[in-house]
């Protein structure tokens, strides 16, 4: 099964001077519908697999479902929109709503399979925190927000790599607290495939336990104004709706 997305920005996340923060956005997938229908930029779909389901209604309004135990999860052989480059700034952002919070890790997104690691956001139990992993230098370096999740309770979370400062960072819910860790190298490119809600690296097999929406993936480094913008009071934003 094929899922419809938007797929926005050329193929190495370019956007021209002064560019709007819709712009920024090299992939930015609603994940509110999933029609089987081949979209504008077919190559582009994502493939669901164990049969992911969508929800209409809500707020944000409509999600992805994701059961842990059937472990069902969207991918793509990568490509340019989702993966990093070296010498540039990294961004991620995604709505998540956890299931529940003592039974595994849960995956959110990523590119954390076997055969190569270039970064991953999750949510880990032994903490209880949202957390972003990032290949820096050829290491796998660590981030965790200090917020304290709820089971069945929606949060924004947004992290970014700032190539400029070596500043790797997490925040939750329109950007309080924000948890840095600086540190030095570039981010390290790889081949392996993209998931939503899982991440199958040897030894550490994670899929999602509830609801993921609105995930986009840049190469910039998002100001308060534009967390806030995306936390939109808790209602979050379709692409269509980004309007800084």
């Amino acid at each position: 099964m094929r899922h419809r997305h938007l797929l926005f920005g050329d193929a190495q996340g370019g956007f021209a001077a002064n560019p709007t923060l819709r712009s920024k956005f090299s992939f930015y997938a609603d994940l509110t519908d999933g029609s089987t229908t081949t979209e504008a930029v077919a190559a582009n779909d994502l493939t669901n697999n164990a049969v992911v389901t969508f929800v209409a209604g809500g707020t944000p309004a409509g999600y992805s479902k994701y059961v842990v135990a059937s472990s069902q999860y969207l991918s793509r052989a990568s490509f340019g929109a989702v993966e990093v480059v070296a010498g540039q700034s990294f961004c991620i952002s995604a709505w998540v709503n956890l299931d529940d919070l003592l039974t595994a890790n849960k995956a959110i997104v990523g590119k954390d399979v076997s055969g190569g690691r270039e970064y991953y956001l999750s949510h880990v139990v032994g903490t209880n925190r949202f957390t972003l992993d990032l290949n820096v230098g050829g290491t796998m370096r660590t981030v965790t927000n200090a917020t304290v999740p709820l089971k069945e309770t929606w949060y924004h979370v947004v992290a970014w790599f700032d190539a400029g400062t070596g500043r790797m960072s997490i925040t939750v819910d329109n950007g309080t607290p924000v948890v840095s860790l600086v540190l030095s190298g570039n981010l390290v490119p790889s081949s392996t495939e993209f998931n939503i809600g899982s991440r199958r690296f040897v030894g550490n097999i994670n899929f999602m336990g509830g609801r993921i929406t609105r995930v986009g993936i840049g190469r910039f480094v998002p100001t308060a104004a534009e967390i806030t913008h995306l936390f939109n009071a808790g209602a979050g934003r379709l692409y269509s709706e980004i309007t800084i």
